[in-house]
Formats: C-alpha cells, sequence, structure tokens
C-alpha cells in the first residue's frame, strides 16, 4: 500500500469529523433548549485514549503552531491534558467522541451467550450528560427522540474503526495495532 492510500484513509477520516461535525451541529440546533454546554463547562473533558488514526490526526495537527500547549502549567489527574483554562486548546483537531459531547448518544446494548459470544442484540441504551435534559427521566427521553435525533455512537464508531483498520494497515500507520488505543497525554511528551 503506498504512501498516498495512507493519506486518503487520513482524508476519509477528515471526511467522517465533518460529518460528525454538522450532524452535531444540527442536533445542537435541535436540542438547543435542552443543552447547557457552553465553552468552559469541562465536565466531559476527561483524560481519555484515542485510536492510532485519531492520534496520528492530532499529532499532525499540533506541528502547525499550537507549541504553546507544550509549556502549560502541569495537568490535573484524570483531566484532557488539552484542556486549557476550561476549554479545549486543540478544538479543531478534537476526536470525534470530543465532538459528540453533551448530545444524546445511542448505543445498542452489549449481551453475550453462557460462551462469551457477542449476540445481536435489537435493544438501544441512551446516554447524556447530566446537565443537559433535566426536564427528562430514561423513560420520557426515549419517547420524546426518534433516532434521526440522536447521534448512533454504533455506526460513528463502526466507521471510525473500519478507517482505523485500514490505517494502520498503511505506511504511515506501520508500527501501530489496531486494537491499542494511545493516550492523549503522550502527544505533549
Amino acid at each position: 500500500m503506498s504512501a498516498v492510500t495512507s493519506k486518503s484513509v487520513l482524508s476519509e477520516y477528515q471526511s467522517l469529523l465533518g460529518e460528525v461535525d454538522e450532524l452535531s451541529s444540527r442536533l445542537s440546533i435541535e436540542h438547543a433548549a435542552d443543552l447547557r454546554c457552553r465553552k468552559g463547562c469541562s465536565g466531559c473533558c476527561t483524560d481519555l485514549s484515542v485510536l492510532p488514526i485519531e492520534w496520528c490526526s492530532i499529532r499532525s495537527g499540533l506541528t502547525g503552531g499550537r507549541e504553546w500547549l507544550l509549556e502549560r502549567q502541569p495537568r490535573e489527574a484524570g483531566v484532557c491534558p488539552f484542556l486549557v483554562d476550561r476549554a479545549c486548546g486543540i478544538y479543531p483537531l478534537r476526536p470525534l467522541i470530543c465532538r459528540t459531547h453533551g448530545l444524546p448518544l445511542a448505543y445498542r446494548v452489549e449481551s453475550y451467550d453462557a460462551a462469551g459470544k457477542r449476540l445481536e442484540s435489537e435493544e438501544w441504551q441512551l446516554c447524556w450528560c447530566g446537565l443537559n435534559f433535566a426536564r427528562f427521566t430514561p423513560e420520557t427521553f426515549r419517547a420524546a427522540f426518534p433516532a434521526d435525533s440522536v447521534v448512533n455512537m454504533d455506526e460513528l464508531n463502526r466507521r471510525l474503526l473500519e478507517l482505523n483498520r485500514r490505517f494502520v494497515a498503511s505506511p504511515e500507520g506501520k508500527g501501530f495495532r489496531p486494537e491499542k488505543r494511545l493516550e492523549l497525554a503522550a502527544l505533549l511528551a
């Protein structure tokens, strides 16, 4: 596989992020009355790990003039290493999960048989930030929001995992393991 192929995978990843931004923007407008998320609300900004394609995309963006992040104060345990004054220091580069914070998220319920084999399920679990949608209970929330009013995280994660698999198979992703998540803090080392 050539470097051109890996660049196209990174381009596809950027396209996916663009789609997520459009979806998040639409849902933010739709749910504006119930969203309390604003700049400075950083409860969701935890120290997380990302897939190699996300890590490399952020790393390449950091080389473009964000050196000030390297000089910041010591970071707080459990908090995203890129949180600066309670705001995202890499907002345009942030990974997929950060782009959906605060919105209602849908995940397929995972269940397994006695041997540990994953069973297909048609049941969905809805998740959202407790600061948002305060007027709803889990029961009333599920009834109030159709599928197109929530983020289907299973679909987004499936697409992200496929792009990551292709990325680590490319020359640019050489040395990364598809299942190995990378700490964001390692980008500051």
